[in-house]
């Protein structure tokens, strides 16, 4: 992760003792807080300093904070920085829309909820930080996409500088060996059999050696034994029709370890007695490889999210389709039962059935309430509403119990009965009860095939997957407390730091899209909610997810 530093918060208010208010409540080592007490001082600091965050005081003498507030987008240096209005003075609506026609993000009243305001500047500085971080990973990439353009383009011009200058310059043997030897990658001469005649520099760098020990040795006694029969095969054609060839593939070094290369080898003719000698070049792309791994699983993550988006959008379609024969099956045994119950030489075929027809039309009723409720959460909810949250968990559980029985996993449930409804949107909370629940399952299985596998060691060698519901209320603190709680694989320190990235995840490719937790993260900013994760490689997670009550 990139390290974080410390960013300029600059605040203005013509009253000292405001000044030092705010700098007591957002004392933070992340932050430098930069006070000023007037407009003209703060335009100062705006020129001299790299501002993240500008909390500024709307009534001032001279110049009031809306003044400098026009100011400060006209310039394009400030026009971007994030502004919050503070006033105790200005609070109609007027006022409000003045604010954020100057683009203000924020415009709050005194005196105001000090965690409310910590906690939206922590999120506008960290949105500053990160716009900072891609704007250097931006430039970082462009300087590398130059560079590798750059050393292809020399690559190809050395190239062919290199030919041109052994077919027109036999005799100049002192001044090729130069270029030879300081080529930026690595050149070697080989006979038509294949042995090394010759070698520069960065090749014997490349290789952690010296160009008189690799002499007389085969190129091919340096490639991993894997890539033997396809450059076999390109050597021939290189030496019997093609006149160039190339392959990538992983050369051995001196230690053993693999490094990642393009070799290009081209037939010529040069030297005194005009034989055919094999004039190559090669280049590492280790890092090339790296990227393209790591792009070619991005990939991978990319197109599992859209299955499963096609998926959850043909759901509904089944679900309709699946609910048409279900419901000409319970008419059918209902109207068997009652054919039967009419005929007067029945009674015992009926006593004798009765328990299987009994059967069918309790599963019937059980399929239609999975097929209802996953109807339910393919249907989009747009506006909040009054949500009762244990009806979202049983709606969500009706998904995994068969699941859960199948794999032997204990689910524990524990609802308060006094947890009150709240203003949400319910396909939103299940979205999330089934993402958290989804990786509750994965942990607990994976864990269970590496205890199985003898990769993990718990006690008795018994190992019995659980995971947790529970919804409580906390009536002093106006929260409704979420809680899935599993004993699973759990993770250490950096994967937790990391678990609510976009993409990020630590499930095989094609196992999951690194999506889920990100999700998750952005529905509950979304309604102002806190989510905090407890981890422990080996043995589970416990995420809890705090939802404000406010009276509906």
């Amino acid at each position: 992760m990139i390290n974080k530093q410390k960013v300029n918060i600059l605040i203005v208010d013509d009253q000292k003792k405001n000044l030092l208010a705010l700098e007591a409540i957002l004392k933070d080592e992340n932050f430098r807080l930069i006070t000023a007490l007037s407009s003209r001082e703060a335009l100062t600091y705006l020129l001299e300093e790299e501002i993240a965050l500008l909390l500024l005081d709307v009534q001032m003498p001279v110049m009031d904070g809306f003044q400098l507030a026009q100011m400060i987008r006209s310039r394009k240096k400030t026009s971007d920085i994030p502004i919050i209005f503070l006033s105790a003075e200005y609070t109609d609506d007027a006022h409000l829309l003045k604010g954020y026609e100057f683009k203000a993000v924020d415009y709050i009243l005194k005196p105001f909820n000090e965690s409310v305001l910590k906690s939206k500047i922590q999120v506008l500085v960290d949105l500053y930080q990160q716009k900072i971080q891609l704007k250097n990973l931006v430039e970082k990439l462009q300087y590398e996409v130059d560079m590798r353009s750059n050393a292809e383009k020399l690559l190809l011009q050395q190239k062919n500088e290199l030919i041109q200058t052994h077919q027109s310059l036999k005799n100049a043997n002192n001044y090729n060996q130069h270029l030879f030897d300081h080529a930026p990658i690595g050149y070697i001469v080989l006979n038509k059999e294949g042995l090394i005649l010759n070698s520069n520099k960065k090749l014997t760098n490349f290789l952690d050696t010296n160009n008189e020990s690799i002499k007389d040795l085969y190129l091919k006694s340096f490639l991993s034994s894997e890539y033997y029969q396809d450059f076999t095969e390109k050597w021939e054609n290189l030496i019997n029709q093609k006149k160039s060839v190339n392959i990538e593939c992983e050369l051995l070094k001196n230690d053993e370890t693999r490094l990642w290369v393009r070799i290009d080898l081209e037939r010529t003719s040069f030297l005194q007695d005009n034989n055919d000698m094999i004039l190559g070049t090669i280049l590492d792309i280790t890092l090339q490889r790296r990227t393209e791994k790591i792009l070619r699983e991005k990939q991978a993550q990319l197109a599992h999210a859209g299955r499963l988006v096609s998926l959850g959008e043909m759901s509904t379609g089944v679900a309709h389709e699946l609910n048409q024969p279900l419901s000409i099956i319970q008419l059918s045994v209902e109207g068997l039962n009652l054919i039967l119950k009419k005929k007067p030489d029945s009674k015992k075929l009926i006593e004798k059935f009765k328990q299987e027809f009994k059967s069918i039309l309790e599963e019937i009723e059980r399929a239609s309430e999975i097929i209802n409720n996953m109807r339910a959460y393919a249907r989009s909810d747009n506006y909040d509403t009054e949500t009762d949250l244990v009806e979202c968990i049983n709606r969500s559980l009706s998904f995994f119990k068969e699941q859960f029985r199948q794999k032997e996993i204990q689910l524990n449930v524990i609802i308060d009965s006094n947890v009150p409804s709240v203003l949400f949107r319910p396909r939103k909370f299940e979205q999330i009860i089934v993402n958290l629940l989804s990786n509750a399952s994965y942990a607990v299985n994976y864990k269970y095939q590496q205890v199985k596998d003898g990769k993990i060691e718990v006690k008795d060698n018994i190992y019995q997957k659980i995971i947790e519901i529970s919804l409580q209320y906390n009536q002093d603190k106006k929260v409704i407390i979420f809680i899935v709680s599993d004993n699973g694989i759990g993770m250490d320190e950096k994967e937790i730091s990391c678990c609510m990235d976009a993409f990020f995840t630590t499930k095989d490719v094609g196992q999951g899209t690194g999506l889920g937790l990100s999700i998750v993260n952005g529905i509950l900013n979304d309604f102002k909610c806190q989510i905090e994760i407890k981890s422990n490689k080996n043995e589970g997670t416990i995420i809890t997810i705090n939802i404000p009550f406010i009276n509906i």
